[in-house]
């Protein structure tokens, strides 16, 4: 963790970032990660579920109310992509949260009235995401799908032949399309936009350009076709994935580290506990998506990605943050300095 923050401090003093806030866009999300994996458990929310349940709902009635105001649905996100994926996330809690409340515990009803409920998530989650035109929500509920419930259950032998046959729908699809399929590959602006940034990352590969400073940095690297692309902006702020943003500011062993936190944990065992296999899928969902788009920059999917990265390590970090024994000055300053 001191490592992480003092090559955040070097990338800065390096690249000249103007305002030592911006080291907390790359440095704050593995440090509030690691925070809540060895935090005490007085210090975490109890009860998860509820509080997201609540996010649900305000995010599903402010997409009603734009929708009702003839404008797209992108409510707390700011972005009907973001917004999309906020929606996948919190669906799955929500209906875990209504497993225990609001009903009889005799009777069939409390049963009956709990799966409507939880019908009701997941059929206007579903709808308010089909209508957000997402791909890359869609692409990582399709990847979760096919990896953990289709590939993962089968032996090696029955998982090559699934992804033969895969890579042969792909192909056909392909061949049968390759009009459209060039399209898409022409006006979206990705392709060009992370090879430009991969040029950059091999100008500075150890501490990069410094935090903050990819606007000013990416000038030089700007494409022709880049620029051709209709969506192109004046100034390139991202790059659309999150990986090649660390590196960018803060090196190749900044990713590094940064992937080692937030990424691990989508290939470590969940066990039985349902609230890790719900932050396990929840996360592996907002990291796809953070690798084509600014998922894991804008809140609120930031803060959960960090707050599920979180929940998944703590099983695997045996240390906790317990101030007590230790002298006065670090039991004032150690967790408020973690927070």
């Amino acid at each position: 963790l001191w490592g992480y923050v003092a090559l955040h401090g070097l990338a800065a003093a390096w690249g000249r970032t103007p305002d030592a806030w911006r080291l907390a866009e790359t440095a704050g999300p593995d440090i509030l990660a690691l925070f809540v994996a060895i935090a005490p458990r007085r210090l975490l929310p109890r009860r998860l579920d509820v509080a997201l349940l609540a996010l649900w709902c305000v995010q599903v009635l402010h997409c009603l109310a734009q929708v009702l105001a003839d404008y797209e649905p992108v409510a707390l996100a700011g972005n009907r992509n973001w917004a999309a994926t906020l929606l996948a996330v919190l669906a799955p809690w929500a209906c875990f949260a209504l497993r225990r409340l609001g009903a009889p515990r005799r009777g069939l009803a409390a049963p009956l009235r709990r799966v409507v409920l939880q019908g009701a998530v997941v059929v206007i989650s579903l709808v308010i995401v089909y209508a957000c035109h997402c791909r890359a929500t869609w692409l990582a509920l399709g990847l979760y799908g096919l990896i953990f419930f289709l590939l993962k259950p089968c032996t090696w032998t029955g998982r090559v032949l699934l992804g033969g046959a895969l890579a042969g729908l792909l192909i056909g699809v392909g061949i049968s399309w390759p009009e459209k399929i060039g399209e898409a590959i022409a006006r979206d602006i990705r392709l060009p936009l992370y090879a430009n940034t991969l040029r950059l990352i091999a100008d500075k590969p150890i501490l990069g350009g410094g935090p903050g400073n990819f606007c000013r940095d990416f000038v030089l690297y700007r494409s022709r076709a880049q620029k051709a692309r209709a969506v192109s902006a004046a100034v390139t702020e991202h790059p659309h994935c999150e990986l090649l943003h660390v590196a960018a500011a803060v090196g190749i062993p900044g990713a590094v580290l940064w992937a080692a936190v937030l990424m691990v944990p989508m290939v470590l065992p969940t066990g039985r506990s349902t609230r890790r296999r719900l932050a396990h899928a929840c996360l592996w969902v907002l990291v796809v998506h953070g690798l084509l788009d600014k998922a894991l920059v804008q809140p609120p999917t930031q803060l959960l990605a960090v707050l599920f990265a979180g929940m998944l390590w703590r099983p695997w970090l045996r240390l906790r943050a317990a101030p007590e024994g230790r002298p006065p000055v670090l039991q004032a300053l150690r967790l408020p300095a973690a927070a």
